[in-house]
């Protein structure tokens, strides 16, 4: 890289020593130093991009390769959210699977918790599974093409049925204090090509926040008017949709009022989490307050 950056230098010289010599005019002169000057630096600064895509992509595949494993082969590239993983294709079956990797093995455990509490309400989700993978806590979902993306604006054109969707989100967040179930980004709800709306990445349910970080789990319902802050994307969400169809939040209710307590205990006891009781307590708690909230405005 030296020679090649001298020799670059020296044909500039050359050049412009040359060009001065024949028509002795310094203006053009220093014209054609420039232009020289201009390859030169975008030579260099063109080497020193290179250098560091590649110093960067060796930082990524050291840092990732704790997190490969014999069973699946990691697509690179392939990471959404704050937390390390990608799209995993099975070596043996060949399907795809979304994994990512928790530093605190809860909340791993939390999130899968959340999608089978959100299934049984009549949510559609990703079904997100706790694994141990290379003896680090991981939750697993399987790859779903059909899924794509929301934005804002696109929750203002949802059908009636959607709405009913959406109604069922609003009280299950509730109960699982899930700040996050739209998304700072409306990012976490996707529709499916046959329009079903989903819900995923669950991590930020319960006593966790979306990074890891732990927040208070107890009986009360305060996310029912935090979760209608317009400030917010699942303000802007909710608020809309229900202003449209009132029905749509009584519909979610009814989800709330359907679910099996003995189903759901299980759930809890099932889930790896030492304070699943305490948990299961305050969730009940929390069912109790929504439907009472909702009978005293009837």
């Amino acid at each position: 890289m030296a020679t090649i950056l001298i020799g670059l230098l020296s044909v500039k010289i050359m050049m412009v020593s040359s060009f001065l010599h024949i028509s002795g005019i310094l203006e053009w002169g220093m014209i054609l130093f420039g232009i020289m000057d201009g390859i030169v630096h975008r030579v260099v600064s063109g080497t020193r991009k290179q250098s560091r895509a590649l110093f960067i992509e060796e930082r990524l595949m050291l840092k990732f390769r704790q997190y490969m494993s014999e069973e699946y082969e990691l697509q690179g590239g392939s990471q959404y959210g704050s937390n390390p993983g990608g799209i995993h294709v099975h070596k043996s079956t060949g399907e795809k699977h979304y994994i990512k990797y928790y530093k605190n093995g809860d909340q791993a455990k939390v999130e899968a918790l959340t999608g089978k509490i959100y299934k049984h309400m009549g949510i559609h989700t990703l079904e997100p599974e706790h694994k141990t993978i290379n003896g680090k806590d991981a939750v697993s979902t399987k790859w779903n093409e059909h899924l794509h993306t929301m934005h804002g604006r696109d929750f203002e054109k949802l059908n009636p049925e959607q709405h009913k969707q959406i109604g069922k989100m609003y009280h299950a967040a509730i109960l699982t204090k899930n700040w996050d179930i739209v998304g700072l980004e409306h990012d976490n709800i996707m529709k499916h090509s046959n329009g079903n709306l989903h819900a995923i990445d669950h991590g930020g349910s319960f006593h966790f926040r979306a990074r890891g970080s732990s927040k208070d789990y107890g009986p009360d319902i305060a996310e029912h008017k935090s979760l209608r802050n317009a400030d917010n994307a699942s303000g802007h969400v909710f608020n809309h949709v229900f202003k449209k169809d009132p029905e749509a939040e009584r519909h979610g209710l009814e989800a709330v009022k359907k679910i099996d307590d003995n189903h759901v205990h299980k759930l809890f006891k099932e889930s790896g989490l030492s304070n699943h009781e305490e948990l299961h307590k305050n969730f009940m708690a929390r069912k109790k307050a929504l439907i009472d909230h909702y009978e005293k405005k009837t």
